[in-house]
């Protein structure tokens, strides 16, 4: 097995047969120490992106995630939504609102190829639960629980493949007891914990590849952290070590995992799994304690938020083992005064995410990659550490006041 990075986790794995598991409403994250130094040969050529506001001039907005078509969901506020964020498609110069299931606010949280959406949205009697729609239109249909009834109040879709199926989180009929789940477009909520999850444990799902398998976080019975799972068409394995809590967030069709994770030394960092060398990489942030990692491309390009050593955060990409601040990449005369948040890319390595524009409201942001940038053939880097907070879901984490 192979480490990287400034600091390393060791790779647990095991067979299905009912691991433990948790539930999906994550809280705090981020990162630590990280050094990098590139010398002697030239180092990789980095990208320049050219900034498009994808919002609605004086509302706010931001953007969780974008397909291969180029279309983006999200949220914003409108005139009409009384203050809340609601889900949106962004797509050919124009926003959607998706609207709620009855309720004030909605959260959009990923699309498909073909345009089917997921999120969450609230219902008028202040439940939350998944929704599902399409990028043509219509009525959100209400994904429900996994145990209609009383007390069922909770359920978030995160995720969805190319061939529709959808992974969640949801409560269950047990107390403090949530289940991660999985369902296709249109079908019935299934119980993860029959498919290799121990039901006993709380768990939570968060991503899925074209492969469909998937990743999230889970107890382990006898242990008080929460940990990352890969489940493999039943194969159960868990990331990095278990001593320490941790979260799996994405996956490619390669079976690359990104997530976050605790350390012996530092508070959540982001991380990189590649199941071909079984290397698992501590990204290391861009000066302050914490990092996290939100999505990652077929190409295995990373993007996501890092903190500053001035306790600020501001959006990274990672690739070739290096961690850029977008905000040191984009080609000048945008209206966004600071990009604050990268939640989501695409095979094209367009990545989309939020900003501070230069009004004070907060826009949705793409960020098109328009030219490499050469880059000094020896090159010093050092990070020390940070700290990001996830809440609500992980696709909607930081929310524009």
């Amino acid at each position: 097995m192979n480490f990287d990075g400034a600091d390393t986790i060791i790779l647990l794995s095991r067979e299905s047969t009912g691991m433990d598991i948790r539930s999906r409403d994550a809280g705090a994250l981020l990162i630590a120490t990280l050094a990098l130094v590139a010398t002697g040969s030239p180092a990789r050529a980095g990208f320049a992106y050219t900034v498009v506001d994808l919002g609605v001039a004086g509302s706010n907005s931001y953007a969780n995630a974008i397909n291969n078509n180029g279309q983006v969901v999200g949220g914003t506020d409108s005139p009409t939504s009384n203050g809340f964020y609601q889900a949106a498609l962004f797509s050919g110069g124009t926003v959607t609102n998706l609207g709620t299931l009855g309720g004030s606010g909605s959260n959009a949280s990923a699309i498909n190829a073909s345009g089917q959406i997921v999120g969450q949205g609230d219902q008028a009697n202040l439940d939350s639960h998944g929704f599902s729609t399409t990028s043509k239109g219509g009525p959100a249909t209400d994904l429900g629980t996994l145990q209609p009834g009383p007390g069922q109040t909770y359920s978030s879709a995160n995720a969805i493949n190319n061939a529709g199926v959808i992974v969640g989180s949801t409560n269950t009929s047990t107390f403090g007891i949530g289940h991660a789940f999985i369902q296709n477009f249109g079908g019935a909520m299934r119980d993860l914990s029959t498919m290799g999850l121990d039901s006993t444990q709380s768990s939570q799902a968060f991503g899925i590849n074209n492969n469909g398998v998937i990743v999230g976080t889970t107890f382990i019975a006898g242990m008080s952290q929460t940990h990352a799972f890969v489940l493999d068409h039943g194969a159960l394995s868990y990331l990095g070590d278990t001593n320490f809590a941790s979260f799996a967030i994405g996956i490619n069709d390669s079976g690359q995992v990104i997530g976050m994770t605790y350390t012996a030394k530092t508070p959540y960092q982001a991380f990189l799994y590649d199941p071909t060398s079984s290397k698992y990489t501590i990204l290391g942030t861009l000066g302050g304690s914490g990092s996290a990692a939100y999505a990652i491309n077929k190409s295995g390009v990373v993007v996501g938020d890092s903190d500053l050593s001035n306790g600020s955060h501001v959006p990274y990409v990672y690739q070739n083992g290096m961690m850029t601040d977008l905000n040191s990449l984009i080609a000048p005369g945008s209206n966004f005064a600071m990009l604050n948040d990268a939640s989501g890319i695409n095979d094209a390595g367009v990545i989309v995410g939020y900003g501070t524009r230069k009004d004070g409201t907060y826009g949705a942001y793409e960020l098109i990659p328009q030219a490499t940038v050469p880059e000094p053939g020896s090159l010093l880097l050092v990070g020390i550490g940070g700290l990001v907070t996830l809440g609500y879901t992980w696709r909607s984490r930081r929310r524009a006041a």
